[in-house]
């Protein structure tokens, strides 16, 4: 993936929220399940 690029959605209260990789690579690790509740500043996918 290229930084920037989209490469999800959060939602809260019923509102979606687009996420953009902040770096280029590879996604090497997904790190929750969709469906699955995170926190703010939770790792989602790790790209190497």
């Amino acid at each position: 993936i290229k930084e920037g690029d989209l490469i999800g959605y959060i939602e809260s209260m019923k509102t979606y929220n687009a996420v953009s990789a902040e770096v280029a690579g590879t996604v090497h690790e997904i790190c929750f399940a969709n469906g699955e509740s995170v926190d703010e500043d939770d790792v989602l996918i790790k790209i190497g």
